[in-house]
Parts: C-alpha cells; sequence; structure tokens
C-alpha cells in the first residue's frame, strides 16, 4: 500500500491530476508525538468548504482536537481545519453512503456492492462504518 500511496500523491502533484483528483485528495498533517510530517491520499467528498474523507487506519488520531492540514485538492495547495467523527456512527455511514454514491469505484475497496442506483445496503454500510472514521475538514481557502 505504501507504494501505491507514493504513486497517487506523485501524480496528484503532476500536471496529470485530473485523472484522480475530482475524488482524490492529499491530506497533510504533523504528527502528535513524532512532529514528522505526514501526506495520506484519501477519496474524498465535497460540499462548498467542506471535505470529508473516511479511513479505517490510525493516522487520523493525529487530527484529534480540531487541528490544521494541508490539502492537495485538483491540483491546487489548500488549508483547512480537520475534526474527526468517531463515535456518531450513524453519520459516519451516512457519509460513506453519500461517498460511495458519489465515487463508485470505492465499493470495491469497502468489499460493498451497489444496487441499480449506485446505492449500496444500510446493512453493509452500518458494518463499514463501525470500522471507520470520518475526517471533516473545513476549508480556510475558497473553493
Amino acid at each position: 500500500m505504501r507504494f501505491i500511496n507514493i504513486l497517487v500523491r506523485l501524480l496528484l502533484r503532476s500536471p496529470f491530476h485530473g485523472v484522480l483528483s475530482g475524488n482524490t485528495v492529499v491530506i497533510g498533517f504533523t504528527g502528535l508525538r513524532s512532529g514528522k510530517r505526514y501526506a495520506v491520499p484519501v477519496s474524498y467528498i465535497q460540499d462548498g468548504t467542506t471535505i470529508r474523507c473516511f479511513t479505517a487506519g490510525r493516522w487520523w488520531r493525529n487530527l484529534r482536537g480540531g487541528v490544521p492540514v494541508s490539502l492537495r485538492l485538483r491540483g491546487e495547495d489548500v488549508t483547512g481545519r480537520a475534526e474527526v467523527v468517531t463515535d456518531d456512527k450513524a453519520v459516519v455511514a451516512q457519509g460513506l453512503t453519500e461517498l460511495l454514491r458519489r465515487v463508485p469505484r470505492d465499493a470495491r475497496f469497502y468489499k460493498v456492492e451497489l444496487d441499480a442506483n449506485g446505492t449500496p445496503s444500510a446493512e453493509a454500510v452500518q458494518c463499514i462504518a463501525q470500522r471507520n472514521v470520518m475526517i471533516v475538514t473545513i476549508l480556510s481557502d475558497r473553493h
């Protein structure tokens, strides 16, 4: 996975970013303990100045408490403040449903089938939401 993440980060910084940048963003942040800078590519959905992404990884713990982040968004570097939704699994499930509707290729990643209308089953999404968190970033820059 590390190799794929490197390739995705390189592609999103290249003139060919349009291949992925409509639904993949690189979120950058500083590790709380290490002070190391991280850049993680994730699928996202955007509504106005709000970006939502999801992860089952542990890196989200660096974003607790609303921290500043940088994003490589559609070929531009922007900034924002990230909050993590961990406990309200209904909200996480609602967000995941919307992600899978807008980014259907991610259904394979989550091992979920979409119906003829492109909607995942509510039961499958509820199960996925138990293992994932939602990261909500409010952009500082207008986009």
